[in-house]
C-alpha cells in the first residue's frame, strides 16, 4: 500500500492547510479590528447623522413656530400695502417679507385716525388743532367731527404724480366712533382752516375780475351797479366780502 500518495501530493496539502490556517487568521483579525474600530466608527457616524438631523429638526420647528402671528388684542384684521416686485400692494401667498416688515395691523377702531396728504400749496391752511368734518365714502350721509393731530415736517412725493409735486402727511383725529367704520376706508376730510361767524358771504359765481380786482353786479331795482369788493377767505362755493357790499343787499349771478 505504499506510494499512494506521493510527497508532492502531500506538500500541496500540506500548502493549502497551512493557507487556510493563515486565512481564518486574517479573517479573525479583520473580525477584530472591525468589532474594535470601524463598527465603532460607523456608529459614531450614525449617531453624528442622527444628533444633526434632529438639530436641523428643532430648528425648522422653531421657524415654523415663528410663522405663526398671534394678535395681542381683539380686533379687526387689517393688510397693510407693502412694496413688493415694484408695486405698492397687500401681500399675496408666495411673497416674502423681511424682518420688522409691518404688512398687517390690527387698527384700535375705538379712536381711529385719518391719515392724508396735503399738497404744499395748501399746507398754510392746515394747522395743528384745527377743526375738520370728516365723511366716509361708504357711507355719504355719516359725517364725524375730528382735529388735525399732526402735520409733517418732511415733504414728499406721491406714486403717479410728478417728482416736483409735493405734499405733506397730515394726521387727524376722530373724536367719534361707529361701528360700521372698518380701517382702511377713504374718507372726505375738510379742514376749517379760518372761522368768522360775521362773515358776508359772496356767491363764487356773482364774482367777477378785471386785473386783480375783483367787482360784482348789486341790484337797485330793475337796474345793475357795478360795484368793487374787497375778498377775504373763502371756499368752494362762496368769498368772505371785507369791504364793498352790506349783508342783505342782493346781486347778480350770471
Amino acid at each position: 500500500e505504499e506510494g499512494l500518495i506521493s510527497e508532492q501530493e502531500v506538500r500541496q496539502q500540506e500548502a493549502k492547510v497551512a493557507g487556510a490556517k493563515a486565512q481564518k487568521e486574517r479573517l479573525t483579525l479583520q473580525l477584530d479590528l472591525t468589532k474594535r474600530f470601524l463598527h465603532p466608527s460607523a456608529l459614531e457616524r450614525a449617531r453624528a447623522t442622527l444628533a444633526s438631523a434632529e438639530q436641523e429638526l428643532r430648528l425648522a420647528r422653531e421657524k415654523l413656530a415663528h410663522c405663526t402671528v398671534t394678535a395681542p388684542v381683539d380686533g379687526l384684521l387689517v393688510y397693510k400695502p407693502v412694496h413688493i416686485g415694484g408695486e405698492f400692494r397687500t401681500v399675496r401667498v408666495g411673497d416674502t417679507i423681511y424682518r420688522n416688515q409691518a404688512f398687517l395691523a390690527l387698527p384700535d377702531m375705538t379712536a381711529p385716525l385719518v391719515f392724508c396728504d396735503v399738497p404744499e400749496s395748501e399746507l398754510s391752511r392746515v394747522r395743528v388743532g384745527a377743526e375738520v368734518v370728516i365723511v366716509p365714502v361708504a357711507y355719504p350721509q355719516m359725517t364725524l367731527s375730528g382735529v388735525v393731530e399732526s402735520v409733517g415736517s418732511m415733504a414728499q412725493s406721491m406714486a403717479g404724480r410728478p417728482g416736483w409735486q409735493k405734499y405733506f402727511r397730515v394726521v387727524i383725529g376722530v373724536r367719534e366712533s361707529d361701528d360700521r367704520l372698518r380701517g382702511g376706508m377713504s374718507v372726505r376730510a375738510s379742514v376749517l382752516s379760518y372761522s368768522n361767524p360775521d362773515a358776508r358771504l359772496l356767491p363764487r359765481r356773482a364774482v367777477h375780475w378785471e386785473r386783480e380786482t375783483a367787482w360784482c353786479d348789486v341790484l337797485r331795482g330793475s337796474t345793475r351797479q357795478r360795484r368793487e369788493v374787497k375778498l377775504g377767505q373763502a371756499d368752494e362755493q362762496c368769498f368772505e366780502v371785507l369791504e364793498g357790499l352790506e349783508a342783505g343787499e342782493r346781486v347778480a349771478l350770471p
